[in-house]
């Protein structure tokens, strides 16, 4: 039996389905980071370095992503 046979829905459908941007990495289990107004998400855990990077510049100049 397959996992994912176990799992009534794909997050990633019942997101889109419900209207979400969903993106991912191009290559599965490199990072990916997207930071949408003051929302900063991550992929995996090697997205967490990024993430961080990313919290820090909008730390610094909360202008520069609107």
């Amino acid at each position: 039996m397959m996992r994912k046979d176990n799992i009534p829905f794909e997050l990633e459908t019942r997101l889109v389905d419900n209207g979400a941007d969903f993106t991912h990495a191009v290559v599965p289990f490199m990072a990916h980071v997207v930071l949408d107004e003051n929302l900063i998400t991550g992929q995996n855990p090697l997205s967490a370095a990024p993430a961080a990077r990313t919290l820090i510049e909008l730390i610094r100049s909360p202008n520069r992503f609107n």
